[in-house]
């Protein structure tokens, strides 16, 4: 079933007729519903056995949007078009080159730094 969905996204795309937002973001959208697909076998599976178009999908992505429209956003309703109900989280983390950030500011005067802890910060919070 995997297969089937990762095909009907790559080859729906291709020389369909689009908005201009729907351009701006079709590869993108179609990237990650292809990454969605390889996460959860239900949701390629709803992809693959849909009558819905991969047009379809880019578009209803993106009704609707003014000069701006956040990617969360463009990928939650993208996903939503082929399973209603379904959910898109971000996750962002930062390492600055040490497997790790650590929370130490220059006004800290520690002998020691803490042990090396990661930052997750989820962008469904930061945009809500």
């Amino acid at each position: 079933m995997l297969n089937k969905a990762l095909e009907k996204l790559e080859k729906g795309i291709n020389g369909a007729k689009l908005s201009q937002h729907g351009k701006a973001v079709s590869t993108h959208v179609v990237e990650a519903l292809k990454e969605f697909c390889r996460q959860n076998g239900e949701f390629a599976q709803a992809v693959a056995q849909s009558d819905k178009t991969v047009a379809e999908c880019v578009e209803a992505a993106v009704k609707g949007a003014g000069n701006y429209l956040s990617d969360i956003e463009v990928y939650s309703r993208a996903a939503g078009f082929w399973f209603e109900g379904a959910k898109v989280k971000f996750t962002m983390t930062i390492d600055l080159g040490d497997e790790g950030f650590s929370n130490v500011t220059a006004d800290d005067a520690r002998p020691e730094p803490p042990a090396k802890k990661g930052l997750s910060l989820s962008l469904d919070e930061l945009l809500k």
